[in-house]
């Protein structure tokens, strides 16, 4: 048995060592080639000139282009995320909790992360286009089932961050960068009671610090996009005949 394994073993060696010897030959490995080299600029503006693909793109971006610019409503004013608290922010978070309670109706609050919103949405018409824009992420809406002592404790984060979008909430940043007059529903919060808060599911991973989301003890997936629910809500309203506007209302102060 041991002879048969090293017989095999050298077998496979000279088969190796053959097949090296082969390959070296062939590429010249001895023999080192030095390649040129060029960093080419290429510019947003540069344009290549290929008819086929140019056809191909405008086919797909003409169609692309009527529906992104489809007017879904109008904003009598600009409003852009900003902390602590926001005119935009705090829509967008009143239409997420306004969305959750539709499937759990206990909903207490909605908490939200500046960093999802990526734009002004700007005085005039509303366009698809422009909702893209500020929720560019298929983040879905989620609702957790929280303890009060999370909750405060994600207060104190949200406070530390300088302010993020809630709605159902409200704080006041002190000066050491933590919550204060902490009220949930106008109530203070019970540190042992369990509440629902509505989010997206990015946070309920505990992302961008806000880690006691992921403390959960129940979550509910309506699986809804944070920006189909908010096209949804535009396109309701101008129906209604109703413009497009937030408020500031010192949910968050400092």
């Amino acid at each position: 048995m041991i002879k048969k394994s090293i017989y095999i073993f050298v077998l496979l060696f000279v088969v190796s060592l053959i097949i090296y010897i082969t390959d070296a030959r062939r590429y010249n490995y001895s023999k080192p080639e030095l390649v040129k080299t060029e960093l080419i600029p290429i510019y947003a503006t540069d344009t290549i000139q290929h008819t086929q693909m140019h056809k191909f793109i405008c086919l797909y971006k003409s169609k692309l282009d009527k529906s992104m610019n489809q007017v879904i409503g109008f904003a009598p004013e600009t409003m852009e995320p900003k902390q602590p608290e926001s005119e935009l922010s705090n829509l967008i978070a009143d239409i997420m909790l306004e969305e959750a309670r539709k499937t759990e109706p206990s909903t207490a609050a909605c908490v939200a992360n500046m960093g999802g919103f990526r734009a002004t949405l700007y005085q005039g018409n509303i366009t698809i286009g422009n909702i893209f824009s500020i929720l560019p992420f298929e983040n879905t809406l989620v609702i957790l089932k929280l303890k009060g002592s999370d909750i405060i404790e994600l207060a104190d984060i949200i406070a530390m961050r300088g302010g993020e979008a809630v709605s159902g909430i409200t704080l006041h940043i002190n000066g050491k960068g933590s919550a204060d007059n902490l009220l949930l529903q106008g109530e203070k919060v019970d540190p042992e009671k369990e509440y629902y808060i509505t989010t997206n599911d990015y946070l309920s991973f505990g992302n961008d610090q806000m880690t006691p989301l992921a403390n959960y003890s129940e979550i509910i997936k309506p699986g809804t996009t944070i920006r189909d629910i908010m096209l949804n809500y535009i396109t309701k309203e101008t129906a209604n005949g109703r413009e497009i506007k937030g408020k500031k209302d010192g949910r968050i102060t400092k």
